[in-house]
This record gives C-alpha cells, sequence and structure tokens, in this order.
C-alpha cells in the first residue's frame, strides 16, 4: 500500500485531529473519542507506522483498537504494538471502519500518551524527506519527534488546567512553564524507553517565489507558489519588474479564521535597509508567502541588526495569525535572536528549542509549539521539524554552516527540511546569512527565490596585508604572521573600543615540525600529529594523547622543535605581551563568549566564536588567511569567506572608521574569496562558484550520493544501482570506489591504532553516484528499493548519504 492510499483513507481522521488538537489547547478532550471510535462506538482499525530500524519493514500495519483504548486513539498518537514478538512504539496514521487485512489482527497494547504528538503537516514531510534523502519514514520521525517526558507533559497539563480554571490566557501558561524544572534534574524522569532523540532533517524543493528586483525597498514585493492553493503565474515566476504598489499580489494567501489583521511596517524596522524589505513585511502580514535569498550587511547593530530584522518579520506574519519557526546553528545565535523576539513580541510568545535542553525543557518546549502556545520557535536544528499549528514562515541562518547536517540517518539538511516544509503548508521562506551559500544561490538564479540585498555598503574598509605596497612601506615586517600594517591599525583601534581577532586554529600550538629539516612530526604509536599544549608542555598526539617525552626527527636525528601552526592560545599570550595593559578576552571552545563590552581589549576567538559587541568592533585582524583556504574539500572557498565575513561583519562601517586587515594572504596567487571579502560581495562570490561548478559536473548543478561500507559489500550495491537504473532508463554515473579513513579507531587494551590493509576486503571504501537532473526523484527511490532488499536479505549494511559533498561532509 502506497502512502497516497494511507492519506485518503485517513482523511477524516486527520480533519478530526485538527479538531481535537484545539479541544487540548482548551483542556477539553470531548474530541479523542469521536476520533477514535465514531459516533457509534463501534470497534475500528487502527494503521499504524511501527519505529522499526529495518528499512524493509518501513511501511503501515493494521492492529485492532480494544474498546477500553478507543477514546484515546487517533490520528498521531504513540501507541505500543507487538511486532515480531516485540514490544515496540509505533504512531497512529489513521483510523479505518473495516481492515484491509484478511487475517486475524493484533490488538494495540497501549496508548503511550493521548497526546497527538505526530501532526497530518509534519507526516507529510516525512515522507517528502524521507523520498528525498532515500531514507525510511521511521528514521525521519526519530528526528522530527522527541522522546516522550511523562513529567514535563503532566506539568503543562496542570498549568493549563489551573490557568483555565483561573481565566488566564494560554499565553501566560506558556511565560508561566519557562520556569518549569530542568531536564538535569537528579530525579529520574518518567519517559518512553522505545523513543529516539530528535535533531536534523532534509527535503525536497518545489518552487514558490518572490520577485524583488525593484530599487527602493519601499517598492512591492511579489511571490508566487507551486501548489494547487496558490494563486500565480502558470510559469511559476513573475515579471523582473513586479507589480506596482498597491496591484494584487501574485502570492498564496493564508486563509484563517479569526486572523488578525494586517499592520504596516514600522517606519524604523531593520528591513528598511534591504531592497524590498518593507515591502516584504506587508506581504507577510497579508497572509502571502514571498521566498527570497537574505544577503544580510555588516556593520548594523543594536536594533538594525539581524536578529531585530527577524524579530519583524516574525511580527508581520503573526499579524496573519500564522506562526514562525526559526533554525540557526547554535546556541549563541538562538539567545539573540530568541532576545529579539521576545522584545519585539513578548517572552510569552517565543519558544526555544535545542538539543542540549535536556529531556523535561526540550519535551515541554516541544509541547508548547505543539499546541499553539507561541507564535514564534527559535531552536537549532532540533527545531527545524516544531510543529507550529499554522506555519506561516521559516528562517534559517548560514545555509552553508555543516553543523546544519544531521548526524543521524537520512542525515538531511536544516534547509532543505525547511524549504519542504514551506512548499507543504505552503509558507514563506527566508535563508539568511552573511555569504548566501551556491546552493540557495542555484534556487536564485532558477527562480526559485530571489535576493534580497542591502540597498547600501555598510562593511568596513577591508586591508590586505602583506602586499607588495605593504613590502614597500613597512619592509620585512609587513610580512609578518601579524604584520606591522595590523599592528599599527590594532594600536590605534583600541582608543575607541574592542579589536577582534580571528585565529583560524584553537590551541597553544596544535602542530609541531624539525627545527632542522621541517618535517612535520608525528606519533610512534598512531603517526598522528603532535603539538604543545602550552609554553612548558611535552609534545602530545592529537589523535591518541601518546605523550612524546623523548622526540628524534626520523629523518635528520634531531631533537629540536619548532611551531608549524600558531593556535589561539599562543596568540592570545602573544598579544598581551605587545599590548600590556589591555584587557585580552578568549572565546573558543569549551568557553565560548556571547559578548564582549564596548570597551578597548584585544578579543581571540576561533572561526564561529566571535562575540558581538554593543557598538561593533572598532577593527578586526584576522591571521593566517592560507590556513582557511588551504583546506580540502569542495566547499573550501566559500567556508573561508564565510568565516571571514562573519567576523568582518560584526566591525563598524568605514564610515564610522571600522577596518579589517586581512594577514597571511599567500601572494602571487589569485583566490576569489578574498576578492569577494575586499569588495564584500559574497553573492558574486557564490554566482561564480555555481557556474564553475557546473562546468566540471558537480553539485548542485548535478546530485550525488555517497555509498559508504565495507569494501566487497559497496561494489555489489554499486553493481546493483547501476543494474537497476539500466532496467528503469535511468542515467546515473558510478564513480569509485575511493578509501574512506577511519575515525581514529583505538584498541581498548593498548593505546595503538587498528590498522587495515588497503586491499582488505573489509576496509572501509565510499563509491559515489552522479545523476545530471538534481529535481530528479527516481534515483532516490532506487536507492530507497535497492536498500530496502538488502535489508530484506540480510546483506551488509551500506550508508547512503545523498548530497555529501553539498553538505561538506566529502
Amino acid at each position: 500500500m502506497t502512502s497516497d492510499d494511507v492519506h485518503a483513507a485517513s482523511s477524516e481522521q486527520l480533519a478530526l485531529l485538527r479538531d481535537a488538537a484545539r479541544a487540548k489547547a482548551r483542556g477539553d478532550d470531548a474530541g479523542s473519542a469521536k476520533a477514535a471510535t465514531g459516533d457509534g462506538g463501534s470497534e475500528r482499525v487502527a494503521v499504524v507506522w511501527p519505529m522499526l530500524e529495518v528499512p524493509h519493514l518501513d511501511r503501515e500495519f493494521e492492529y485492532r483498537i480494544p474498546a477500553e483504548l478507543a477514546d484515546d486513539v487517533r490520528f498521531g498518537v504513540a501507541v505500543k504494538v507487538r511486532f515480531h514478538g516485540k514490544r515496540i512504539t509505533g504512531y497512529v496514521v489513521g483510523v479505518r471502519e473495516t481492515p484491509e487485512f484478511t487475517g486475524t489482527l493484533s490488538p494495540l497494547l497501549a496508548v503511550v500518551s493521548p497526546e497527538a504528538v505526530l501532526t497530518e503537516h509534519i507526516w507529510q514531510v516525512a515522507h517528502a524527506v524521507a523520498a528525498r534523502m532515500g531514507g525510511t519514514v521511521s528514521d525521519v520521525l526519530r528526528l522530527a519527534i522527541p522522546p516522550r517526558h511523562a513529567r514535563a507533559e503532566k506539568a503543562l497539563d496542570e498549568r493549563m488546567a489551573n490557568a483555565s480554571a483561573a481565566g488566564r490566557s494560554m499565553p501566560e501558561v506558556a511565560e508561566a512553564g519557562n520556569a518549569g524544572p530542568d531536564a538535569a534534574s537528579a530525579v529520574p524522569a518518567e519517559r518512553d524507553d522505545e523513543a529516539s532523540a530528535v535533531t536534523g532533517g532534509a527535503a525536497a524543493h518545489d518552487g514558490a517565489a518572490v520577485a524583488d528586483n525593484e530599487a527602493a525597498p519601499g517598492e512591492a514585493l511579489a511571490s508566487c507558489g507551486g501548489h494547487a492553493s496558490t494563486s500565480a503565474t502558470s510559469s511559476g515566476a513573475v515579471a523582473a519588474d513586479g507589480p506596482a504598489p498597491g496591484d494584487d499580489m501574485a502570492s498564496t494567501s493564508h486563509a484563517t479564521s479569526g486572523a488578525v489583521a494586517a499592520s504596516a511596517p514600522a517606519p524604523l524596522s531593520a528591513w528598511r535597509h534591504y531592497a524590498g524589505g518593507l515591502s516584504l513585511l506587508t506581504h507577510l502580514a497579508a497572509g502571502e508567502n514571498p521566498r527570497g535569498s537574505w544577503d544580510v550587511a555588516p556593520g548594523l547593530f543594536g536594533p538594525d541588526a539581524w536578529p531585530a530584522a527577524v524579530a519583524d518579520a516574525a511580527a508581520a506574519v503573526r499579524d496573519s495569525g500564522r506562526c514562525t519557526v526559526v533554525v540557526v546553528p547554535d546556541g549563541r545565535d538562538v539567545d539573540r535572536v530568541a532576545a529579539a523576539c521576545s522584545a519585539r513580541l513578548g517572552e510569552d510568545q517565543v519558544v526555544t528549542l535545542t538539543a542540549d535542553m535536556g529531556p523535561q525543557a526540550r519535551y515541554t518546549a516541544f509541547l508548547k509549539a505543539l499546541r499553539g502556545l507561541a507564535d514564534v520557535v527559535v531552536g537549532t536544528r532540533a527545531a527545524m521539524f516544531a510543529p507550529v499549528p499554522d506555519l506561516g514562515l521559516v528562517v534559517w541562518w548560514d545555509d552553508a554552516d555543516t553543523l546544519h547536517v544531521d548526524p543521524h540517518a537520512p542525515y538531511p539538511h536544516v534547509g532543505a527540511v525547511l524549504e519542504t516544509r514551506a512548499d507543504l503548508a505552503p509558507a514563506a521562506l527566508l535563508s539568511a546569512g552573511a555569504v548566501p551559500s551556491v546552493r540557495v544561490q542555484a534556487q536564485v538564479e532558477a527562480g526559485v527565490s530571489v535576493p534580497v540585498d542591502p540597498v547600501e555598503r555598510t562593511s568596513a574598509r577591508v586591508v590586505v596585508t602583506g602586499d607588495d605596497r605593504s613590502v614597500e612601506r613597512h619592509g620585512a615586517a609587513a610580512r609578518a604572521r601579524i604584520p606591522a600594517e595590523a599592528w599599527q591599525g590594532a594600536t590605534r583601534a583600541l582608543q575607541d573600543g574592542p579589536v577582534l581577532v580571528q585565529v583560524p586554529r584553537r590551541g597553544y600550538i596544535p602542530t609541531i615540525a624539525c627545527a632542522r629539516c621541517r618535517t612535520k612530526s608525528t606519533c610512534d604509536v598512531c603517526h598522528g600529529p603532535l603539538g604543545l599544549d602550552g609554553e612548558h608542555s611535552a609534545p602530545t598526539c592529537r589523535w591518541c594523547g601518546h605523550v612524546a617525552h623523548v622526540l628524534t626527527c626520523p629523518e635528520c636525528g634531531s631533537h629540536e622543535i619548532r611551531s608549524l601552526t600558531i593556535g589561539a592560545g599562543r596568540t592570545a599570550e602573544e598579544l598581551g605581551r605587545a599590548f600590556p595593559g589591555v584587557p585580552v578576552r578568549r572565546s573558543g571552545a569549551p568557553d565560548v563568549l556571547a559578548s564582549v563590552p564596548d570597551e578597548p581589549a584585544l578579543v581571540i576567538c576561533t572561526p564561529g566564536a566571535e562575540p558581538v559587541a554593543e557598538n561593533g568592533y572598532s577593527a578586526a585582524i584576522l591571521l593566517d588567511a592560507w590556513a582557511l583556504l588551504d583546506r580540502g574539500g569542495l566547499d573550501a572557498g566559500q567556508r573561508a569567506l564565510t568565516h571571514w565575513c562573519a567576523a568582518a561583519g560584526l566591525v563598524r562601517p568605514a564610515s564610522t572608521g571600522g577596518v579589517v586587515y586581512l594577514a597571511g594572504v599567500p601572494r602571487h596567487v589569485p583566490f576569489p574569496a578574498v576578492e569577494a571579502l575586499v569588495r564584500w560581495a559574497p553573492r558574486w562570490f557564490a554566482a561564480r562558484e555555481l557556474a564553475e561548478r557546473a562546468e566540471v559536473m558537480l553539485p548542485p548543478a548535478t546530485r550525488m550520493a555517497a555509498l559508504e561500507g565495507p569494501r566487497r559489500a559497496a561494489a555489489r550495491y554499486a553493481e546493483a544501482l547501476e543494474k537497476a537504473a539500466r532496467e528503469h532508463d535511468v542515467s546515473v554515473d558510478v564513480l569509485g570506489p575511493l578509501p574512506l579513513r577511519r575515525r581514529h579507531v583505538f584498541d581498548r587494551a593498548t593505546p595503538q591504532r587498528q590498522a587495515t590493509s588497503s586491499d582488505d576486503d573489509e576496509s572501509l571504501v565510499r563509491f559515489l553516484a552522479r545523476w545530471n537532473d538534481p529535481t530528479d526523484a527516481d534515483v532516490p527511490a532506487l536507492l530507497r528499493a535497492l536498500t530496502a532488499s538488502r535489508s530484506a536479505a540480510r546483506e551488509p549494511v551500506i550508508t547512503v548519504r545523498l548530497d555529501p559533498l553539498l553538505d561538506g561532509l566529502a
């Protein structure tokens, strides 16, 4: 039976689900019995999707509903069923009058909770994500629905009941719930032992776009959609000029009873800095669904910073009676966005959802989103499946950040999941960041999304140190690790405020080498890199932790060592001596600073750990540019530019004296990432990268899947894929195999690393499957079918990752 059959058979239950959910939010469970038993009260059949681990059983099964459970069984509730002699968890995805199975049905064993934790929207998204990523629906549901926490559910029910009795509103209940106990309590909590943790996701992208090519921010922003409920042009795109102000918009309207009337955007909104920004707010407030790639302007702080702009967009969406989901890479960004949204909408209207909240706090936040107790959900990738009612806008920050890729099967990406949710809701969409990813730029050039760019340049002045002019002016000092020009600039800037120093590598001295012949020093046990943890520490292996008390170079026999790379710790030490009396603050794992005061100080950080200064940094020094440019991978240039722009964007504009010094750029070699930083042209860089990849048939111009596993088993899988592709007339190129490095596996008895011969049948390898049409769903379907057939035959497991290069996993 197909998923379409499930949806058709469950239409009644899906409609009743919405009524039951609204009744639950009011403290009224009257709708649940009707949803499970119907008016006549006769015994029915539950369609259950069991949470099984094996791909070939990733489908629905029928179970008889015992009379004592009938009142609580409806679409979306978690139940216990017996499968192959084991008691497992599943979700009810339909209720039928009569079974389709002709044999004797097993009964449901129990209802885990009467709470319908699986919504119709998330159910549809789970199918779409599984289809796009070549995975199973069960795996996606494990990511989407966190483990049940009975104490959290009971506490929230009690708060809602008390509030109802006292005549308080639901937002007041949500605010009271924010003070609930965290999951770190020493008392063990009741929870469902079958459920698994939530993270990540990815999905197919359809089409809804917004056209925003006008020059002035106040002009109209048009949008179009790719759904039956969308009023749009037949081509799925809009004219380049867009409609004039006041004209009818080609966009999806959100029809909802009791929707709040759209309000005009505040004239001082942060969106006034972007072309079509104020018009975007107007469209969101009117219930329409524009779709854009937002190139965030640097050098804007306080009410003009990007978190404040997100809050303004969420407020406009609330005016249309809808909710917003915002996903950012890390907890610091969650705090910034949540604070801005709370200031704009009220603290009781914002829920944060992250993977490190703890079981009770996390499940409480999940339930608040599910029951519609907040207008905005802000979180890390754990929040991308947040089951808010009436989804109106999805926003995510920095599409290229590898933290957006979930490490659990089916390894989805936040951006792809939110695009799928926007397609199915339908809802508006904003992909934001200092640098648009190549994947997002491909959607812009395809007309699926439109650029939302700054109307004026607000970046700091960028100086590339160590060039020929610097050498003429400062001599050999211009080519030092911290050039003379940067020293002098930092000295001047410290008179006006803090100075940011970005160091690509953490630690003290991450790698060392022989002082005589420059041979890189490696561990005698596992051959990993050796480094120093402090000025007087002995060389220590970065892989196995072995301490090399006596170090002899295998090439020349010397015992002397020198630093090969310098980390943030050593840099902070050197700068502290060079600027006596100036505070030196460090930000990096595990102690990452969220912000620094607006006073003179040197702030040393690693990429991604830059604290925010209230009024911006007066200057920034980006050290060891070569270390970022030399990193392997398809997206090395993009990641380098993203790290640089993230730091440079925190510096005051050039008009107020802000300056950025880029040090360590290899000479006489042109680097597009360096040019893009100097010109502050991130979209130009993304377009250039996209064109170059298209020429050599690399993603996102094409699509790839990585097939990883033991050599012999992976080869059989690749052969089977090629055969299936020929039989179905699908064009697929299989490349490989490539050796897959083990991740420092050590024997438990000894510190020696386990070695595996490259020609061993059990050594890990990777094949790459490539096909030309990224929107073609045939190849993911073949991968799903092949994985299922191998699972039924109990063949060795092969890990299938779609879009591995695109997600930075190569």
